[in-house]
């Protein structure tokens, strides 16, 4: 891969130094420049050890990559980065031991096999990235990221954060994991695979019980999925999720089964409220969008989305997204849909805005001394009125 912008990742290491590495290009090829944090906040730049020539550009890329698996395997933390992070070991798919395939079904599908006691159900985040993790210090790449069938994929940089906080933690421990990456960065656990090189042939209770086991320290943005096996507790979280916008996953309970029989079921929540909105801003690294909508001229936003139909979306395009709910100044669970022609101010609807507690008519205000003309200008426009 060809490298023309310059790639740069900030990290934490295990003694909480800070760091900065980022490629630089001159005539001859690219090095890698090192900034540290030294006593007294002052930066100390120079040329890391891995490039101590410039290299050509069809390798900076793999070697840059290397350099931040090297201290990743030490033990330091993303903490901002502008590199895709896709670390591809050699694993063999064909000995998981459990399958992760979904099979999609309706609400009334799921509701009928909630009867059956040889499920439990997880509740997960909507729009997270099914994946697979490996977590070995031994490997080519410490953290690995595949997606169910076992293709290494893309993370974006806060999901990436937190699965190096949890690689921190482990201390060398190898594990391979059945994980939710949210679009907020968090790591939801669902299932173990392999601790070592053993699989895991517990049932799913004993293996939740034992990654419960082995995550009994709290790590920022990560949760153990812990299963609802009675009928009572899958009804009262299905109603939950009608409002959240989670997801539920039905799992069998049984002990690890043949690769060729699917062991999970997905139900999506089904978004039923469409409306239109503007993009104020895209990130490239987390592939999100945040959304406005026009309130008497002033753009306000509304919420974020991923962008999971990798749309080539831009500041100002408008787009059609479904949502779930609406609640005082925020749009909740957004999915977008589709991608509009134009880029005209995308008002907000009537309805949609009184939701969201805002008034399309606002009043005028008095003058007080308290304000300058400016700034009452700005209150007016705000300003709320009761009907």
């Amino acid at each position: 891969m060809g490298v023309n912008k310059a790639l740069t990742v900030a990290l934490i290491t295990k003694d909480g130094q800070t760091l900065e590495l980022e490629t630089k290009r001159g005539s001859q090829g690219h090095i890698i420049e090192l900034t540290e944090v030294i006593a007294g906040g002052q930066l100390k730049k120079s040329f890391h050890p891995a490039t101590p020539k410039p290299i050509p550009s069809d390798i900076i890329f793999e070697v840059f990559k290397t350099v931040v698996n090297a201290y990743i395997k030490e033990g330091s933390i993303v903490i901002d980065s502008t590199m895709p992070f896709k670390f591809e070991n050699n694993v063999d798919e064909s000995n998981f031991p459990l399958t992760t395939d979904i099979d999609a079904c309706n609400e009334v599908e799921l509701k009928e096999r909630f009867n059956n006691a040889d499920y439990a159900i997880q509740v997960v985040p909507a729009y997270g990235v099914e994946a697979l993790v490996s977590f070995d210090a031994d490997a080519q790449y410490a953290i690995s990221v595949m997606s169910p069938a076992g293709i290494p994929i893309c993370v974006n940089q806060r999901n990436m954060a937190v699965l190096c906080k949890i690689n921190q933690y482990l201390e060398g421990r190898k594990l391979v994991v059945d994980v939710e990456l949210a679009v907020d960065g968090s790591v939801y656990i669902k299932d173990i695979y392999y601790d070592g090189c053993d699989r895991t042939k517990d049932n799913l209770t004993d293996r939740i019980g034992y990654l419960n086991k082995i995550f009994d320290r709290e790590i920022p943005y990560t949760y153990v999925v812990n299963p609802l096996v009675t009928e009572e507790e899958k009804h009262f979280a299905f109603k939950s999720c009608e409002v959240t916008g989670n997801e539920i996953v039905l799992v069998h309970k049984g002990h690890v089964r043949d690769s060729n029989q699917i062991t999970r079921v997905k139900h999506k929540m089904d978004l039923k409220n469409e409306t239109t909105l503007q993009v104020m801003t895209v990130c490239k690294v987390t592939n999100t969008v945040t959304l406005c909508a026009y309130v008497d001229g002033i753009p306000i936003e509304l919420g974020k989305a991923n962008n999971s139909l990798e749309l080539d979306v831009e500041e100002l395009d408008n787009v059609r997204v479904k949502f779930s709910s609406a609640a005082t100044g925020e749009i909740k669970n957004i999915e977008i849909i589709s991608k509009l022609e134009g880029d005209e101010p995308a008002l907000l609807d009537p309805v949609l805005a009184r939701k969201l507690g805002f008034n399309l008519h606002p009043k005028s205000i008095t003058v007080r001394e308290l304000y300058s003309s400016e700034e009452i200008g700005f209150l007016d426009k705000l300003e709320q009125c009761k009907d």
